[in-house]
């Protein structure tokens, strides 16, 4: 009897396995690092904040076995696949509140579905890459944190982001759309006067990255007890451009002003400089406090939906800037901006070249880790991002004399050449 019961459980547990693999699920994950988000956040006083946030997503599909198999779980006659977005990070800055963080709610999940607007191919997700062609319907009830100076918002009823797309996973130039008005509540549940009006994501933007090995910039310190300080500077930046439609160089006139432009965002700025006063000075971007994001602009419209500026078209010019949030680490001590230093530069070729320069428009006051006020500024920066590195023999850098091999340097190495021609003649006598 004991043997049988054995057996029996044996056997349960092999049909349980069986039916878990014939219902297993591939889950298909796409992650976006260079994600764009558009939001419209009504204060209490009535008036909308637009802000432009930048950060990254990552989406789960949730397919039958193998990745595309699905089938029709509403009975509507078209295939439709569970979805659910698993990060959705991203960080802007607010014209009058400052800094802003979004993240997904720690608490309720933010689950999708993903239908074909027609059933081409039973049992089959019909959009590419799954079948040749095809469109999906996609949306997510997304559910947020937003955190603001002062406090921390959450919406209490699903954000409702929604596209049709071309292409599993979201493609260059598809965007996920809200236009409903969403309350948001505080950590209590409380309405808050707040809500998001607007919100526009698009998870993989077209994004050119223009990495720069060789960076430069000058740092004008002022500091109560040194005065102020200059420190040259020397190291390495990322600058990230995010186009508006399907090709590098495409863009929009967004703010309408008759001149199409494009978001930017400085990623990197690891910098590092000496000053006989201060000794070792680094500069990095403070991307915890807030991003560091800018803009290109042409100057004339003269090829709508393209950015005037070489090499997308043959002639052109953008102006273009940052407002930056940085930390300055001198002295053993790391302090910070709360209000963003903006740099400037007007250049004729996108990436930059060399001799562009981005110059400060006015200083910022630092604040220490505790964010107190110091009586520290910086007074000026500029940040030449293409920079031409010094090159040994130029003229900053002449070669010395008894530089045998053109190193710059003196050494046994040049001595060793000098002995190995040592007695050698090239006079006519010698012949």
């Amino acid at each position: 009897m004991a043997r049988y019961k054995s057996k029996l459980g044996l056997l349960c547990v092999l049909l349980v396995l069986g039916y878990f693999a014939q219902t297993a699920v591939a889950i298909e994950v796409d992650t976006f690092g260079n994600s764009q988000c558009y939001i419209g956040l009504q204060l209490p006083s009535g008036g909308v904040e637009p802000i432009r946030m930048t950060g990254a997503s990552t989406m789960e599909v949730l397919f039958s076995g193998v990745e595309g198999k699905t089938g029709d779980h509403d009975g509507d006659g078209r295939d439709d696949v569970d979805s659910r977005m698993r990060v959705f990070s991203f960080a802007g800055v607010s014209p009058t509140l400052g800094p802003v963080h979004m993240r997904l709610s720690g608490i309720t999940q933010s689950l999708g579905v993903m239908e074909e607007t027609a059933n081409a191919t039973p049992g089959i997700l019909d959009v590419p890459p799954f079948t040749a062609t095809g469109t999906c319907e996609s949306f997510f009830d997304v559910f947020v944190e937003i955190e603001i100076p002062g406090g921390v918002l959450h919406n209490g009823t699903g954000m409702y982001l929604a596209d049709v797309i071309t292409y599993k996973p979201p493609g260059p130039g598809e965007m996920y759309h809200n236009f409903s008005p969403v309350p948001l509540l505080d950590t209590g549940g409380n309405p808050t006067g707040f809500s998001l009006v607007t919100v526009e994501y698009k998870p993989s933007p077209p994004t050119e990255v223009d990495v720069f090995d060789y960076s430069e910039c000058q740092l004008q310190l002022n500091m109560a007890e040194y005065g102020t300080q200059t420190v040259q500077m020397t190291g390495n930046s990322t600058v990230l451009v995010f186009f508006e439609g399907l090709v590098d160089g495409s863009a929009q006139d967004d703010d309408g002003d008759g001149r199409d432009e494009v978001q930017t965002e400085l990623a990197e700025w690891t910098l590092t400089g000496n000053n006989p006063s201060l000794g070792e000075v680094q500069l990095l971007l403070n991307s915890y406090y807030a991003p560091t994001l800018g803009e290109m602009e042409e100057l004339a419209n003269n090829t709508a939906g393209v950015l005037d500026v070489a090499p997308f078209t043959a002639s052109g010019m953008v102006d273009s800037f940052f407002d930056v949030y940085l930390k300055v680490m001198v002295g053993g001590q790391v302090y910070h901006n709360i209000y963003p230093l903006r740099i400037f530069e007007r250049i004729s070729h996108k990436p930059p070249e060399p001799g562009n320069i981005w110059e400060s428009m006015g200083g910022v006051q630092l604040y220490d880790t505790g964010g107190n006020p110091t009586r520290y500024y910086v007074d000026a920066a500029a940040y030449e991002a293409n920079a031409v590195p010094p090159i040994c023999g130029d003229a900053e850098h002449p070669y010395p004399v008894g530089d045998l091999n053109l190193d710059c340097k003196v050494d046994f190495k040049d001595f060793a050449i000098f002995a190995l021609h040592w007695l050698e003649c090239t006079a006519p006598e010698c012949d």
